[in-house]
């Protein structure tokens, strides 16, 4: 998991080990934290952190914040008549910029498309 993320997202990784670790990445590079154990640590990361925010889905809100908005939808559920959709966990900035590059692509594709 480490080895992808580091792929994926090396700069969240090195918020989140600071932040909730406080170890830099750069310690592990120099022989001075083991590699396993940041492993361990990035395994291992809590909710609400950047990594999450980068995967998206409950994990990428606090587990306070999540029960914020249970909360909401069920105040909002007493009061209304109709049920309202629950709500939904957030999208992760990986899929965002997923769907940013597809447009792109369908946007070029068209404007080829439309130009011959």
């Amino acid at each position: 998991m480490l080895a992808m993320w580091l792929r994926e997202c090396p700069d969240r990784v090195a918020a989140d080990l600071r932040r909730f670790f406080g170890v830099r990445l750069s310690d592990m590079y120099a022989g001075v934290e083991d590699v396993l154990e940041v492993a361990h640590m990035v395994t291992h990361m809590p909710r609400g952190g950047a990594i999450s925010e980068w995967l998206g889905g409950w994990g990428a809100v606090t587990a306070e914040d999540e029960a914020l908005r249970r909360i909401e939808y069920v105040l909002i559920a007493v009061n209304s008549k109709k049920k309202p959709k629950p709500p939904k966990p957030p999208e992760g900035v990986r899929e965002q910029v997923s769907k940013a590059k597809h447009a792109e692509r369908m946007a070029e594709k068209y404007r080829r498309h439309r130009g011959k």
